[in-house]
């Protein structure tokens, strides 16, 4: 515990640090001590009670880096939502609390100044991918890579889990993507229920928000528009867009023949890059502005109904995460090994570790308590040989 800090906490709650001292019975002999040796640490929760400090001065006086979060989503003031405010922040505590500390990897990670547009600063994120500036890049890369990194991109229902605010009905403005920062570790959570030709966009967005340094009281529309363009520029590069499709800008309406050749075209860049029709449809208004009422966009726009599957409905449609036997089985399935259920292992060797209670658990899946216990239960029946936990549940 820092002394100085100390000083400066007391007098904001207290006075001054000799009113401390006096609730706890020691003189100033004890406090010059403590100016020349630090806090001892016997004295860390009584001081603690005392002061009653909020998250940002408790982490100033062990000099813990404060836990941040930053949402990927728009359109709205979320300091006016406390309660979804702090559904979020005890989420992602409890789950820092729990995940195994592992700072980046990297010596790519470069953090941008802020002064750079959006040319530069996609230069730049395409480089820590380590693709070319012209040339797309698949959701299995930036997985790839992100992983090397040791920064963790997990897929969660943010509708179970209780994550996002009931303040705004509109889909369009309903939260996609978060990520979860403390110190040097970096945590992205995407939203299962999103298409996952939309996943390398907000994973993007969200390495957008890591290079360069943003921090969660300067997220604002301004900076989630200038992350969305750093992320179309890098999934549809210009040239490479222009060198596919001007040819289809030539005349105004298309033919059948034209047509085939634009769905052919868009299946083929929307399969080997994980991208959505929508999103080259936009990347080429920007590149076309004067031709915005030209039929291929038409075109575009109809063939993004094929491209919704979500990871949800990939990987774990069936479950039913009400049910704690739904739930026991999917976490102890085969199915949580794979690349998108990051989230589901941690929380299932975390119960094997005996890392995490019921309590924790039910407030993490957002589950009723006694759904937790009987979920914890059961993966207990199965880890130990007699089917009996070591505590009482």
């Amino acid at each position: 515990m820092d002394y100085d800090v100390l000083k400066e906490i007391s007098k904001k709650h207290l006075g001054n640090l000799e009113i401390l001292a006096d609730h706890l019975g020691i003189g100033k002999s004890a406090l010059s001590n403590w100016a020349s040796n630090g806090v001892p640490q016997k004295y860390h929760l009584k001081i603690l009670n005392l002061l009653k400090p909020d998250e940002n001065d408790r982490n100033k006086l062990f000099g813990l880096s404060p836990l941040q979060v930053f949402f990927r989503s728009r359109g709205k003031d979320k300091s006016k939502d406390d309660e979804f405010l702090k559904r979020v922040k005890d989420f992602s505590r409890i789950y820092m609390n729990l995940h195994e500390v592992r700072d980046l990897n990297s010596s790519d990670l470069v953090y941008l100044n802020n002064d750079l547009n959006v040319n530069q600063v996609a230069k730049w994120v395409s480089r820590f991918l380590k693709i070319s500036d012209d040339q797309p890049v698949s959701l299995s890369k930036i997985y790839e890579k992100l992983l090397n990194e040791n920064i963790v991109v997990n897929f969660i229902s943010l509708k179970d889990h209780n994550l996002y605010s009931n303040m705004y009905t509109s889909s369009s403005l309903k939260e996609a993507a978060f990520t979860i920062k403390k110190a040097n570790q970096y945590h992205i959570f995407i939203d299962s229920d999103v298409s996952i030709h939309s996943a390398s966009f907000h994973m993007i967005h969200e390495i957008t928000h890591i290079l360069c340094d943003h921090n969660e009281d300067m997220i604002n529309d301004e900076i989630e528009n200038f992350c969305d363009s750093v992320a179309s520029q890098i999934l549809y590069p210009e040239n490479y867009l222009k060198d596919l499709y001007s040819i289809y800008f030539e005349k105004k309406e298309l033919n059948n023949e034209l047509y085939s050749k634009i769905k052919e075209t868009t299946n083929q860049y929307c399969e080997e890059f994980t991208c959505s029709p929508a999103g080259i449809a936009i990347a080429l208004k920007k590149i076309y502005p004067n031709k915005k009422d030209y039929e291929i966009f038409k075109v575009l726009f109809s063939l993004s109904k094929y491209y919704v599957g979500s990871i949800r409905s990939m990987v774990f449609k069936d479950v039913d995460f009400k049910s704690a036997n739904s739930l026991s089985q999917f976490l102890s399935s085969s199915v949580v090994n794979r690349d998108y259920c990051h989230f589901y292992r941690s929380i299932y060797n975390w119960i094997i570790e005996e890392r995490i209670s019921y309590r924790v658990l039910s407030i993490i899946l957002n589950i009723d308590v006694l759904e937790a216990k009987e979920v914890l239960s059961i993966l207990y029946s199965q880890k130990l040989e007699n089917g009996k936990p070591d505590y009482e549940f």
